[in-house]
């Protein structure tokens, strides 16, 4: 993983998952895909001011 990547957020997520990449609290997992989703759409709109 890039240095650059390793955000506060990645971070959280990194944190909670299990060897195999998943959540043992499905709350957790809820939480997770919303900040995926976030950074997505931020990414997005990036890409568009560029």
């Amino acid at each position: 993983m890039d240095e650059a990547e390793l955000d506060r957020a990645t971070m959280w997520i990194k944190a909670r998952q299990d060897k195999n990449g998943g959540f043992k609290d499905p709350l957790v997992e809820e939480k997770a895909k919303k900040i995926v989703s976030f950074y997505l759409v931020c990414e997005k709109a990036l890409q568009m001011l560029i």
